[in-house]
């Protein structure tokens, strides 16, 4: 082998580890949300989402995220929905409560449980959502700051078009 090839061998050879490196030193997708870290997601959060009854296609909702001792994996959640469009337009708001976890499967979906007596094709998951950082005015928000983009149920959705207004937006 000759000089020139030899040092493109080992340039190409320092590239890959260092590639390989880099990857190593990226946390795996699942450690996204390590339970030390859920306590930046506390929180009240408003904004559109799909209604998951059949009466309702779209609700205004007021979420509010409350983390328990940091030993817990499980967190509360509060709820509280108002159809503006379909069929329950005119219902009164509803309050559900519930517990909420990071799926660790799908990296950064947060999952609010709750089954419905009353309906039992409702549950165990009312809502998915991809926790995103926050943007403001094309720049990053302060430090902390996400939002929670509505994404079915446990986040295996892939996005429909449907979903692309329903996001929910830090309140401070």
């Amino acid at each position: 082998m000759d000089k020139e090839a030899m040092s493109a061998l080992l340039l190409g050879l320092a590239a890959a580890i260092a590639a390989m490196a880099a990857d190593a030193a990226q946390p795996a997708s699942g450690d996204d949300w390590p339970p030390q870290r859920q306590q930046l997601l506390a929180g009240r959060y408003v904004g559109k989402l799909q209604g998951y009854t059949r009466d309702c296609e779209t609700v205004r909702a007021d979420l509010r995220l409350e983390v328990g001792a940091a030993s817990e994996t499980a967190h509360r959640y509060t709820l509280t929905t108002t159809c503006i469009a379909g069929a329950a337009r005119h219902a009164a708001p509803r309050t559900i409560t519930g517990v909420w976890g990071i799926d660790q499967m799908a990296s950064s979906c947060l999952t609010l449980g709750f089954e419905d007596p009353d309906d039992p094709q409702v549950g165990p998951n009312i809502y998915g959502f991809r926790v995103e950082e926050a943007q403001t005015r094309g720049r990053r928000a302060a430090a902390a700051d996400y939002d929670l983009a509505q994404d079915g149920f446990n986040c295996h959705s892939g996005m429909p078009p449907e979903h692309a207004d329903k996001r929910l937006r830090r309140v401070r």
